[in-house]
């Protein structure tokens, strides 16, 4: 299957109740849409946990287990 991706990556701003000024931005994760080379969308992609989700509705979720560093 050949696929792109569009997608977003959200950070939240998390207020500390008992004190204002310690608000911090924390990694709320990534969305996007994998589509085909017409544009059809194909499954959605989204974190954490790592999670691919079809039109259908069925999911498959993964553990990343390594990184490639160029």
């Amino acid at each position: 299957m050949f696929t792109t991706a569009k997608g977003n990556i959200t950070w939240e701003c998390k207020v500390d109740t008992t004190n204002e000024a310690k608000a911090k931005s924390a990694f709320a994760g990534p969305r996007a849409i994998l589509s085909d080379n017409k544009g059809n969308h194909l499954v959605s992609y989204f974190d954490p946990p790592a999670t691919w989700e079809s039109l259908d509705g069925s999911s498959i979720t993964g553990t990343q287990l390594a990184v490639l560093r160029k």
